[in-house]
């Protein structure tokens, strides 16, 4: 069994990034909706303090709701936390550079056209919230109207990114994990048990996961404090 590059590592994350060293291998692959490139990549600091305290000053501005399912307004157990959606732009300039270079550096290099309004999410522990597995990307999300002259019309979710906003300390529970298949046979290793990646670096505070909108991963349910965290879904033409 062979070792897949899927945690590639960025260091000392400026505009632009200055450098790029050792990878983080897991043996396996990470479960997904298709066959496309399947790795992440983890940014050690994206946001500093400063720019968290922005992000949560513009973000709760809102009103916060349930977080939903599906456009229908689906509310299960399967997703238990409060979000608010936020289209500003001193927001999508935090990332907007560094998901350029991340794109390009990965080797992804998916046609990106417009960003999704950003997520702010708040997982309570009061409530055990959590959001169970899932794909970011949606059937037929090309095709649903987002209003006239939206530059999100005709596109789909490819690149997803969520940022920790809390330090670790802060609550319990509440892991970000990708789901990974690992072959049990050598036959054309068709027969897969099922396993999670979930390193600490990932609840690094204004860290950054970058991975692609069709790989599924989870929040694991928080069982004391707060989780707040920021999501991002940059999209593009549908995959030709």
């Amino acid at each position: 069994m062979r070792n897949l590059p899927l945690g590639l590592k960025l260091k000392g994350l400026k505009m632009p990034l200055d450098s790029v060293y050792a990878t983080t291998t897991h043996e396996g692959y990470l479960f997904t909706g298709t066959s496309e490139k399947t790795w992440y990549w983890h940014v050690p600091s994206l946001l500093c303090s400063e720019q968290i305290q922005r992000v949560i000053e513009i973000c709760t501005e809102e009103t916060l709701s349930p977080g939903l399912v599906t456009s229908e307004g689906t509310i299960t157990d399967f997703r238990k936390s409060l979000v608010t959606m936020n289209g500003y732009e001193e927001l999508y300039e935090m990332v907007r550079g560094p998901m350029q270079e991340v794109n390009s550096l990965s080797g992804w290099n998916f046609d990106i056209t417009a960003i999704e309004e950003v997520q702010y999410t708040v997982y309570n522990g009061a409530n055990n919230d959590q959001y169970s597995w899932h794909l970011d990307s949606m059937e037929n999300d090309h095709l649903i109207d987002k209003g006239s002259d939206n530059i999100q019309n005709g596109t789909i979710r490819k690149i997803s990114c969520s940022i920790p906003l809390d330090s670790s300390e802060d609550y319990d529970g509440g892991n970000f994990e990708f789901m990974v298949g690992i072959p049990t046979a050598e036959s054309l290793g068709l027969e897969f048990r099922t396993s999670h990646i979930s390193p600490p670096k990932f609840r690094e505070k204004g860290s950054a996961i970058f991975f692609p909108s069709f790989t599924f991963h989870q929040v694991t349910p928080v069982t004391k404090g707060t989780r707040r965290s920021l999501v991002v879904w940059f999209r593009g033409p549908k995959w030709r």
